[in-house]
């Protein structure tokens, strides 16, 4: 009788081979970050193809087999779900964080180096408070929504944009959040395709593609109609079988006729008595079969099928349809029906980037098309992510009206105050003056590496002694450009590197460095700026995952090799 053995991995958390699964990980995260990013090939199991150097198409892609880095992940994952932003900088700030401690011995345990990094994430995080870090957004003009989404688009090499199609796109995103934002949010949808030197544009409805050859006579006489359009939404899949084989001709091949024919047979029956309530459209989230588009196209009403999740909820929210999820239990009574009517005001039919579609318009609705463009596929496909996350910043940014200096300024000056914070705090530490300048130096490379910063370019980096922002050499502003050369000079301060030719700080033996100003600078259109609650969650979630994960004493799980 065969054995059914299983081999188990017993892994320190410090050991070794955890350490090199660790630097392996943060590696690939930290060669995605800000504009010099590269871009990541991942293939599949089944051969797929992505490019990306978004956080959560690379999540999505990639498998990890130990357990803590797939907890790590799903830490990442919480940070997207949460703001749709920073998550590869807080899987950088955790795995930096965690291989510097695991990698070093200072004499102390383990569980005492939490202990420390605990207490210094509540200085640091009480640093976000300060009148020069946590800027106020002014809604008096449309600058602060401009600089969040320019900083956002400027950091996604994959989507392939000119520095022309970012000043065109970030005016859109803006503009599409503006026009459907009222007492409450809107919707916009956003359509990205692949073209060239066509520039974004918004419009108020819905747009939904359409081939040439869908242009018809039904659909002219809908879009020349005059008066409410009604309109019946299903979004379920109008051929019987689950399983239907979907051609980009919207033709499909049925795997059992028995099944389809008797399907056709009990849904031509509803759409009998849909005729009979002379319905404009029928809307559908997913294939119709062939029969029942001929029936629809003979009887002079219009079929807007294959829509999707997100235009159908959108088609919903705009027209006011309840959608019908099941043939068997929908009543055909004509008063049933009705109820489940929606109506549009009117439809057009709209020429864009040499492709046309049917417009949905309904006066006093929130909701809002965006078409972009990019190169490819894959940069359409990561456009689509970026655009959507660009959206989520400025709902983010009015809920929590509050922006930090970008590119990487937050973390300089916070990891500049926190050097001296934590030296005048060292009677409260049950170590020596060495071992907690060695926690604070891993906790302040952490948050420069997270920032994009790493010790490779480390002879470019420089700080300023007046508002502690960083700067690379000759620049006339520092790396968010809310501060400038000649701001510096009035305030009678130098610039000092941050690090050594051999990588390490040379922050705690300047004593330049102790009293920052603490003014605010004004955030202009062309600064690069991140959302307060964003940077501040992905922080505090970074810094408490890590505290937590020192905690584990050995990691065991299953060997990937069985």
């Amino acid at each position: 009788m065969a054995s059914n053995k299983v081999s188990v991995v017993l892994q320190p958390l410090d050991s070794s081979e955890f350490v090199s699964a660790l630097r392996s990980f943060r590696r690939v995260l930290l060669s995605c970050v800000g504009p010099e990013g590269g871009i990541k090939i991942v293939i599949s199991g089944a051969g797929y193809t992505t490019f990306t150097s978004s956080s959560s198409r690379l999540l999505n892609n990639i498998t990890l087999s130990n357990p803590v880095c797939v907890f790590i992940k799903q830490i990442i994952q919480s940070q997207i779900n949460a703001f749709l932003d920073h998550g590869l900088y807080t899987g950088i700030l955790i795995t930096s964080l965690l291989e510097k401690i695991l990698s070093h011995n200072i004499g102390l345990s383990v569980p005492a180096v939490a202990s420390i990094i605990e207490h210094l994430s509540s200085i640091l995080l009480s640093l976000f408070d300060l009148n020069c870090i946590k800027l106020k957004a002014d809604f008096s003009t449309v600058k602060q929504l401009l600089s969040v989404v320019k900083s956002i688009l400027s950091t996604k090499p994959t989507c392939g944009l000119s520095k022309a199609d970012i000043q065109n796109l970030h005016l859109s995103i803006v503009k599409g959040f503006l026009q459907t934002t009222n007492e409450t949010f809107g919707d916009v949808i956003v359509e990205c395709i692949e073209a060239t030197e066509m520039k974004s544009d918004v419009f108020l409805g819905i747009l939904y593609h359409i081939n040439y050859d869908d242009i018809s006579t039904v659909l002219y006489e809908k879009c020349n109609k005059k008066g409410c359009i009604s309109l019946l939404l299903f979004n379920i899949m109008l051929t019987g079988e689950e399983t239907s084989k979907v051609s980009e001709s919207r033709s499909i091949k049925l795997e059992d006729r028995k099944s389809s024919n008797s399907f056709v047979e009990e849904a031509m029956k509803l759409f009998e008595q849909i005729v009979e309530l002379n319905i404009d459209v029928v809307a559908c989230q997913k294939v119709v079969h062939p029969t029942i588009c001929l029936y629809l196209q003979r009887k002079g009403i219009l079929l807007l099928d294959r829509m999707g999740t997100d235009l159908t909820h959108a088609v919903e929210k705009l027209s006011g349809a309840t959608p019908i999820s099941s043939i068997k239990h929908c009543s055909q009574d004509p008063g049933g029906l009705r109820s489940l009517l929606g109506t549009v005001e009117t439809l057009k039919m709209v020429e864009h980037g040499q492709k046309y579609y049917v417009l949905l318009e309904k006066s006093g609705s929130n909701i809002a098309t965006l078409v972009a463009h990019a190169p490819n596929e894959e940069a359409a496909m990561e456009l689509k992510v970026v655009i959507k996350q660009s959206l989520s910043a400025l709902r983010c940014l009015t809920i929590y009206p509050a922006v930090v200096p970008g590119a990487g300024c937050t973390e300089m000056s916070l990891v500049i105050r926190l050097q001296d914070l934590a030296v005048n705090d060292f009677d409260k530490y049950n170590c020596s003056r060495s071992q907690l300048e060695s926690c604070v130096s891993w906790l302040q490379i952490a948050l420069l590496s997270a920032a994009g910063f790493t010790t490779a370019g480390s002879s470019q980096l420089t700080a300023d002694t007046v508002f502690g922002h960083a700067w690379k050499l000759n620049r006339e502003a520092c790396c968010c450009g809310l501060v400038s050369v000649k701001m510096v000079h009035d305030g009678c301060g130098r610039w000092i590197e941050v690090f050594n030719n051999d990588g390490n700080l040379l922050l705690q033996d300047i004593t330049s460095l102790s009293a920052l100003s603490s003014f605010p600078p004004s955030v202009k259109e062309d600064t690069v700026v991140d959302l307060f609650q964003t940077k501040h969650n992905a922080v505090k979630l970074s810094l408490e995952s890590c505290v937590n994960l020192l905690a584990i004493g050995m990691i065991v799980y299953k060997s990937p090799n069985d």
